[in-house]
């Protein structure tokens, strides 16, 4: 019996195949919540818990269960490429209010998580950028770590070019800042201090 070759990936297949940052975090957030309750969660993952937000959901579930077919259209059925109209009509008014803006539906943006979300600004390189950073941004991901600080190394985010001598790829960190201001302060004085320290 021939046993099967195993299968080729393109260059791109085996960078999406290989680690991620995402996957790399994701890791971090599951041993952090049963292992280190201290670690300081800035690469991103889960977003912050806000418990006013929180009982809007939970009302507007409650809601959506007892409107005849609400939940099953919700679940079921697909939006248009940019989103739902009317969410985002909903959510021009209501950020225009609050804010006194004047934006339009051409001003935003609805993805389907945030880490498309990320993806997508990312590829705008919208990021901390460390020229001149002493190692790579995976050395100094570890590093943070262990410091109890979890961030994302942006060299995951760099699919498919393989040229060594461009040192921006080895020199950007995601984070995020969704967290309560007292863990985005303790945080950044971790980073100021590791790279103060290079």
């Amino acid at each position: 019996m021939h046993k099967p070759r195993p299968l080729e990936l393109s260059d791109f297949g085996r960078k999406l195949g290989g680690p991620t940052g995402i996957g790399e975090l994701m890791q971090d957030l599951g041993e952090a919540l049963a292992l280190n309750p201290r670690l300081l969660m800035m690469g991103g993952g889960k977003p912050a818990r806000i418990p006013a937000m929180e009982a809007v959901w939970r009302r507007r579930m409650t809601e959506l269960l007892a409107q005849g077919d609400a939940f099953e259209r919700m679940i079921g059925h697909y939006d248009q490429p940019r989103g739902s109209p009317e969410f985002i009509t909903a959510l021009v008014h209501g950020l225009n209010r609050h804010f006194g803006w004047r934006l339009t539906a051409r001003n935003v943006c609805v993805t389907n998580g945030s880490q498309n979300s990320f993806f997508y600004l990312f590829k705008l390189f919208l990021w901390l950028w460390l020229p001149g950073l002493q190692g790579t941004s995976q050395e100094l991901y570890r590093r943070l770590k262990a410091r109890n600080l979890l961030v994302v190394s942006g060299h995951h985010f760099f699919y498919g070019l393989h040229d060594p001598a461009w040192a921006h790829q080895h020199e950007c960190l995601r984070l995020t800042c969704s967290q309560p201001e007292p863990i985005v302060r303790a945080g950044i004085a971790i980073l100021a201090d590791a790279l103060a320290r290079g």
